[in-house]
């Protein structure tokens, strides 16, 4: 009676394979991901397989429970749907209590290549057909040939609902016997209910988080006290007692004060980049092999007017260009320091650059190694195990700034990268920040040589590399800071021209200012058009990655210049908006965060994904609404507290060197001022 009833299962799950695996031979290829034994309760999966229950479950069990939670035909096989995906959370549900003993359900993904598995021939007939309108619909579509060659058919991903004791090969095996020929396997990964064992990780995130929340609770209380009960003025109060303070850090989060010299149409520029960012990311985790209709997917972006949707690794450079900006502007404003005191503080000018990173991003680095593995579940949570693993073993790429050199394949939280490169860039800056602390023609003369020595560079090492496959562009282009560095020069650049213009009205002919706008558009929708479009013209290729985003970065540059000396209008008012402002301060947590809350987002996939542009802004609203979330209690619970003890440390410092100076008047009175970049 048992083998009738695993014999019954197994034949209604086959019937489902080979139904799917007659009308998917234009199906997507995809990678494996990689073991996640170690993020995984490996030692659990192991000790649970017992053979011999294993026979036994398979006689007492009751069938339809699993057979219903394993892969049923998938919506859109004929438009690239290459996953039979099962009910994981059903199936991890299951408990049978069957003769005193209780069965409970394994989940586990199998993968089989088309091209090596041999169609049942009474299935020839239906297969022909239904090749045919696949065939069509492509043909129909008029998808670009490039495109298309990735996504052959190779191989398909089912779901599996078995016994815990069981191995996909206990429950297969009988059944196949000597037809195994027909049905090459491999068992991608198997899931258990709670199978994820707390590790080292996660009991230093509970003892770090438990600490900041006992400092905080009792920051908050004296805070309310002194403001609420004593009546007493927050200025009177102990600043470092009230640091943690939730009441005092949401207070000057969302307090937005006029600042001298500030230039407010950067609040813009961060908050569209930062949501740019988000919805590129977007676009590019909604790629997976859970998404039902990839071919809709080269459809909508064979469109040149969709092409910005895909275009947000611009906004880096955008954030290039306003660091390298920010870093000459507040650099000169500060009581023109001298080009001796940076040599001399040389070390607080990289301690400050450090120390302002890293707090948030040990905090992002933290949480993602532990508390966001444990958030959610979902049959295609292995690839998040996956970045959870590379950030148990490498956190400490991502926290020194070597994230693009060591391990570029396997990064935690991949798009960390940008910080790094910051970094790298701020370490070698003083090369030329040195030279723009002297005179008026020092500066010009150091900014030239850098911008020169930065576009020649990074010339000469695009003409002299291939970037054709995906590893090298993304290893030795995308993320290398020689390839990069243009951008962070031209914004030094504009910086150094808004400074020797601080406060005077410049005055522009019309017809200057509108062929300026006229050539940063141009130049802007250039670069939107042809970031990812195929050159067939060797050179033309080379060039373009070679100048593409310096000239990126003029234009956002154009328009910072023009929106600080009058010249903004309409552009300047709606950058300057104080809607912007909240956005911009917590842009930096924002990008740290958003990539985590992706991650969470699609690894919890249970269900097929459709992809189309409405279903694709639905989920970066919800992306945005939970980074915003994430990123404010980040900045207040982290951020703050950890500014304000930084700010403290220094002022203790300095008055200690101000103290040892009155005592000791002949020795050398030591640097005073500080460097804010």
């Amino acid at each position: 009676m048992g083998n009738i009833k695993c014999q019954q299962l197994m034949c209604d799950i086959l019937f489902k394979y080979f139904v799917i695996l007659s009308v998917t031979k234009f199906v997507s290829s995809w990678p494996k991901a990689g073991s996640p034994s170690r993020v995984f309760d490996y030692e659990l999966h192991r000790n649970v397989l017992d053979p011999v229950r294993c026979q036994q479950q398979l006689r007492d069990m009751r069938t339809s429970e699993f057979s219903d939670a394993s892969f049923q035909v998938p919506q859109g096989i004929l438009t690239s749907s290459s996953v039979g995906l099962g009910n994981f959370h059903q199936c991890l549900s299951i408990k049978q209590h069957v003769k005193g003993k209780t069965i409970e359900g394994k989940f586990c993904m199998i993968s089989t290549n088309i091209k090596e598995t041999k169609t049942m021939s009474w299935l020839t007939g239906t297969s022909w057909l239904l090749e045919t309108g696949v065939k069509s619909i492509i043909d129909g579509v008029k998808q670009r040939t490039d495109k298309l060659i990735h996504f052959n058919a190779v191989s398909i991903s089912l779901a599996l609902c078995i016994p815990k004791a069981c191995s996909v090969d206990d429950v297969l095996a009988p059944i196949l016997n000597n037809k195994k020929g027909h049905f090459n396997y491999d068992t991608e990964f198997c899931r258990l209910r709670g199978d994820k064992p707390l590790v080292a990780a996660d009991y230093i995130a509970i003892a770090v988080f438990l600490l900041i929340g006992i400092l905080t609770l009792m920051s908050t209380t004296y805070d309310i006290w002194q403001r609420f009960l004593r009546k007493k003025d927050p200025v009177n109060s102990n600043e470092l007692l009230r640091c943690f303070s939730v009441y005092t850090n949401t207070h000057r989060l969302l307090t937005f004060s006029a600042t001298s010299g500030a230039i407010d149409c950067i609040d813009g520029i961060r908050s569209i980049s930062i949501l740019w960012i988000i919805l590129g990311h977007t676009v590019i985790a909604s790629i997976n092999k859970y998404t039902m209709n990839l071919f809709d997917f080269f459809v909508i972006f064979d469109q040149r007017t969709n092409m910005w949707l895909i275009s947000g690794e611009l906004a880096v450079d955008t954030y290039l260009v306003l660091s390298g900006l920010l870093l000459v502007y507040t650099s000169k404003s500060i009581k023109k320091i001298k080009q001796m005191q940076l040599l001399k503080n040389i070390h607080v000018f990289y301690l400050q650059r450090l120390l302002r990173m890293f707090p948030l991003l040990g905090c992002v680095v933290l949480l993602q190694a532990s508390v966001f593995h444990h958030i959610s579940d979902g049959a295609n949570w292995h690839y998040m195990a996956e970045n959870v693993l590379f950030c148990r073993r490498y956190w400490w790429t991502a926290l020194l700034p070597v994230l693009n050199i060591v391990n570029p394949t396997q990064q935690c939280l991949s798009h960390l990268w940008y910080l790094s490169m910051d970094v790298q860039l701020h370490v070698i800056s003083p090369l030329v920040l040195f030279w723009v602390l002297g005179s008026s023609r020092s500066a010009w003369n150091g900014l030239i040589v850098g911008l020169t020595t930065s576009l020649t560079a990074a010339t000469v090492y695009c003409f002299l590399n291939d970037f054709t496959s995906e590893y090298d562009n993304h290893v030795y282009y995308h993320t290398n800071t020689m390839t990069r560095a243009p951008p962070f020069v031209i914004g030094m650049i504009f910086g150094y021209i808004l400074h020797i213009n601080r406060g005077r009205k410049l005055r522009i002919p019309f017809w200057s200012v509108s062929l300026g706008y006229l050539a940063a558009w141009a130049t802007s929708l250039y670069c939107i058009d042809v970031l990812y479009l195929t050159w067939h013209d060797e050179l033309l290729d080379k060039l373009n990655r070679s100048f593409m985003k310096s000239l990126w970065g003029v234009s956002v540059c154009w328009i910072i210049f023009v929106c600080v000396v009058g010249y903004g209008g309409p552009i300047n008012w709606f950058l300057s908006l104080k809607l912007w402002k909240f956005m911009a301060r917590i842009s930096y947590a924002m990008y740290l965060f958003h990539y985590s809350v992706l991650y969470s987002i699609f690894g919890g996939i249970v269900t097929p994904f459709y992809f189309s542009l409405e279903s694709l802004f639905l989920v970066f609203a919800s992306a945005t609404a939970y980074t915003v979330i994430c990123s404010t209690a980040a900045c207040i619970l982290v951020d703050a507290p950890c500014s304000t003890l930084q700010k403290l440390i220094l002022k203790a410092l300095t008055s200690t060197a101000k103290s040892a100076t009155a005592e000791k008047p002949a020795a050398a009175s030591p640097q005073k001022e500080y460097i804010v970049v």
